[in-house]
């Protein structure tokens, strides 16, 4: 970069990426509560600490992969919440794991599939179609929940939020994987090309053959959507439903 003016002089180059800049910010932190924090350096702290952000890290996953397209999803926790009424009226009526975890991941892919296909199909904004499925899908959630506390759980159930493998909670081993398997499909996979392909310029990706709709649909909006909303309840209940929680809030 040059500074011009009267006199034309060279002006030091700062050539520094977003990701670097993100690491750099996160090691000033850390610093401070080291230096601020007795103990805060110690695993057993940062372990604890951890279980507090591995929902919100979940929940980065998929929305990365939207906001590279260009989109934006305001109706991730109202669809957290209503995966997490539909697993607890579930196993309330029936007793079954399994059948409450299905019926959650389904409430989750219906939720994804709406928003993709107003998204996708009739290409209606991100923005608005999310702000009115926000409060929608938290509508439906207390009025189905009326407020209610689901409890009674197995124990493997909670152990997803409260155990620990090798000392790392279970749902952060989970999102080390989740984020692999990501990170591969982005750089490795022609869908994770397109996606950057449609968020530098959706148009120009139509003309060269990218099915823009469809991965919108089926890979962004729907399934991701759906799979977030299904998946992330369970730790979602994990952490704040030892003993009843309000699902919905």
């Amino acid at each position: 970069m040059e500074c011009k003016g009267e006199f034309q002089m060279k002006c030091p180059t700062w050539k520094v990426s977003q990701e670097a800049a993100l690491v750099a910010l996160l090691g000033i932190v850390m610093l401070t509560g080291v230096l601020l924090i007795p103990g805060f350096a110690e695993w057993r702290t940062q372990m604890f600490l951890s279980r507090q952000v591995w929902e919100i890290a979940w929940i980065s996953i998929p929305m990365t992969c939207i906001i590279l397209t260009g989109g934006i999803d305001l109706s991730v926790g109202s669809i957290m919440g209503l995966s997490a009424t539909s697993f607890g009226l579930t196993f309330q009526k029936t007793q079954n794991l399994t059948l409450a975890c299905l019926a959650s991941l389904l409430t989750g892919l219906f939720c994804g599939a709406v928003n993709g296909l107003f998204i996708a199909r009739w290409k209606l904004h991100p923005l608005i179609v999310t702000l009115a499925t926000f409060a929608t899908f938290r509508g439906i959630a207390e009025g189905v929940s009326q407020g209610r506390s689901f409890s009674g759980f197995p124990d493997i159930f909670f152990w997803f939020g409260r155990g620990n493998i090798a000392g790392i909670p279970p749902a952060g081993v989970g999102y080390i994987i989740l984020t692999g398997i990501a990170l591969l499909v982005l750089h490795r996979f022609y869908v994770g090309k397109n996606l950057y392909a449609i968020g530098l310029n959706r148009v120009a990706s139509g003309f060269s053959g990218v099915p823009v709709r469809m991965t919108e649909f089926f890979f962004i909006y729907g399934i991701r959507t759906g799979i977030r909303g299904g998946n992330n309840h369970l730790y979602f209940q994990v952490q704040y439903c030892q003993g009843g929680c309000r699902d919905g809030d």
